[in-house]
């Protein structure tokens, strides 16, 4: 998992209030400009939301999140995500106001730790997503600890009036009986070796060593613990159960093509090198009401304070001075 992926996915909901399947380096979402567009003077500032300024700056990183490098050639589609990441950014400047007025106040300490956590997580070293973004580790520490105080202010002044009810939970249990079907999930284990721009060939080759290694007999959690760059690694590479899409496409495939027992070949991903064992198969299977029960009230629950989020942040709209620029490209 890059920092980018866990950056994306702790944005809470949505296009997230709080801070961060992508390259690890992402790329600009445009298509190539023309010689005339190209020359134009980007501004530095978007908006202003009650005259604190939404930067261009935190703009191109969020917009370079949300579409994890994937070039949009549609004018339309691009527009679209264009504009919701700008609204995003000005209800997140409104919702980092009220954090302020409440006197909600994140650290320095906290802030560095939470950095640290999401390296550590990750498969992408901070210098390389740092570099790859073309961001400074003074902006990303700014836009974090803005997130942590945003996210705080979600959980002390918003989720907390979020309940379900069972019974909303059994009519979308009864209305969509798709949602009981548990599908094939498979237990994998692997072996991660990282590779960059710079280290491709040497990561290659290390993980030839190892695969060699597991052909002549050798313990593959043995050798997960002691070369995978993995958290998992500290497990013997264990991943539990997931199910396809849950994994990087060339990962899923490769995993799900295997009984249990089997180890792969070398497959490439976004992340790097890996050598995959499966463990266990489950196949696909009907859940009843109380299995699946907690699953569809979390969804709820999820989507219910999505929703809660959305209306804070339109009531701080309506009261604010917002004041957009023209351009966004």
């Amino acid at each position: 998992m890059t920092i980018q992926k866990i950056i994306t996915a702790a944005l809470i909901l949505a296009f997230s209030w709080t801070a961060p399947d992508a390259p690890a380096q992402a790329k600009d979402p445009i298509k190539k400009q023309a010689p005339n567009q190209a020359k134009k003077a980007k501004p530095a500032v978007l908006a202003t939301v009650n005259g604190a300024p939404v930067s261009r700056e935190s703009y191109d990183y969020l917009l370079t999140q949300i579409t994890q490098g994937e070039k949009i050639a549609d004018p339309a589609r691009l527009s679209k995500i264009r504009e919701k990441v700008m609204d995003h950014l000005i209800v997140r400047e409104l919702l980092f106001a009220q954090s302020v007025k409440q006197n909600i106040k994140i650290s320095d300490p906290e802030t560095e730790q939470k950095i640290k956590e999401m390296e550590n997580m990750s498969g992408e070293t901070l210098e390389d997503h740092l570099k790859s973004r073309g961001i400074s580790r003074e902006f990303l520490k700014h836009f974090f600890t803005r997130s942590m105080a945003i996210e705080r202010l979600i959980k002390q002044d918003i989720i907390p009036g979020v309940t379900v009810p069972e019974k909303e939970v059994r009519e979308l249990y009864d209305r969509y009986p798709e949602i009981s079907v548990s599908p094939e999930r498979v237990r994998a284990s692997h072996i991660l070796i990282q590779s960059g721009p710079h280290d491709s060939q040497a990561a290659l080759e290390k993980i030839r060593g190892i695969r060699e290694e597991l052909r002549k007999g050798a313990d593959f959690a043995g050798l997960a613990r002691k070369h995978s760059q993995c958290p998992s690694g500290k497990k013997g590479g264990d991943l539990d159960f997931f199910t396809q899409g849950q994994m990087a496409r060339p990962f899923s495939k490769a995993a799900f093509s295997l009984k249990p027992g089997e180890i792969s070949d070398i497959v490439k991903t976004r992340f790097g090198y890996h050598i995959i064992k499966a463990t266990d198969r489950k196949p696909a299977s009907k859940m009843g009401f109380e299995d699946i029960k907690d699953r569809v009230s979390g969804f709820l629950k999820q989507k219910k304070e999505y929703e809660a989020i959305e209306a804070y942040g339109q009531r701080l709209k309506e009261k604010a001075d917002i004041r957009r620029m023209d351009r966004t490209d």
